[in-house]
């Protein structure tokens, strides 16, 4: 899995540390976009964040087909972690669903997750329809659904993502359309969910619907810590990236490599 580095001044000097001293280490922190997101989106958020930031862009947004299924996004995590080394995963929306999986699926390296509105299948009938219905609308990539498709996920605020965004989903069209498909096939059971060894913090945005809360509420009778993110929806790293860096905070607290 490729990286992009979108705030590399972050390696020298502001990492979080895990003491003081000689022996001092930086804890990584991967940010994993959801479908459709152009990296770059999390530099707003990176500006209030001082750790050691790589946000990586998954196959078929790096321009390597994204073969494989859903698996084959763990796979990438798997890869990244062994490369780079262990740290906490950071997703929102898709990508917060691969960093569940990955979770779920004990993959090493993974020291902790916090995910913004992941989807958790059947458990939560009402979204699974909603996502599963999409995936079947979007699946040939025709571009009017699919910015129709990414404007009902993301709200208003998609709206203002800005250029480079827009010619990013133009270009990965094929790539957001499978993806749906991906992540609607993710069906944890509720002992898999349970059974998560990882410090996870889940964020839910103060304006979600009430699907989203569903989520929410069964992630915490697993055992998640859940954080309501104010004045924020689907797109916590445009709508509020301060509030979001404090549920970020939390997490690498309890991992033991606090602010």
């Amino acid at each position: 899995m490729s990286l992009l580095q979108i705030a590399a001044r972050d390696l020298q000097g502001r990492g979080r540390r895990s003491g003081d001293g000689p022996g001092t280490t930086m804890t990584n922190v991967y940010f994993l976009h959801g479908v459709g997101m152009w990296p770059g989106l999390y530099e707003p958020f990176l500006e209030r964040f001082s750790g050691v930031g790589l946000a990586p862009a998954r196959p078929g947004y790096d321009d390597r087909p994204p073969a494989g299924g859903f698996a084959a996004q763990i796979s990438g995590v798997r890869a990244m972690l062994a490369e780079h080394g262990p740290g906490v995963l950071v997703g929102v929306s898709g990508g917060a669903t691969v960093a569940l999986a990955a979770a779920v699926e004990r993959v090493e390296g993974v020291e902790g997750v916090v995910t913004h509105e992941p989807l958790v299948g059947p458990l939560v009938p009402e979204l699974h329809e909603l996502v599963s219905a999409a995936a079947h609308d979007v699946h040939d990539g025709e571009p009017a659904r699919i910015d129709a498709f990414l404007w009902n996920l993301y709200g208003p605020s998609w709206g203002d993502i800005g250029g480079n965004a827009e010619r990013w989903v133009a270009r990965h069209r094929l790539t957001v359309a499978r993806e749906v498909a991906h992540f609607a096939s993710f069906a944890p059971t509720l002992e898999a969910l349970r059974s998560i060894a990882v410090p996870h913090v889940t964020t839910i945005g103060e304006r979600s619907a009430q699907p989203r809360r569903d989520v929410a509420d069964l992630l915490a009778d697993c055992g998640a810590i859940v954080r309501t993110v104010p004045e924020c929806g689907h797109l916590v790293p445009l709508e509020n990236p301060a509030a979001f860096a404090a549920a970020i905070d939390d997490l690498l607290t309890r991992v033991g490599h606090p602010t």
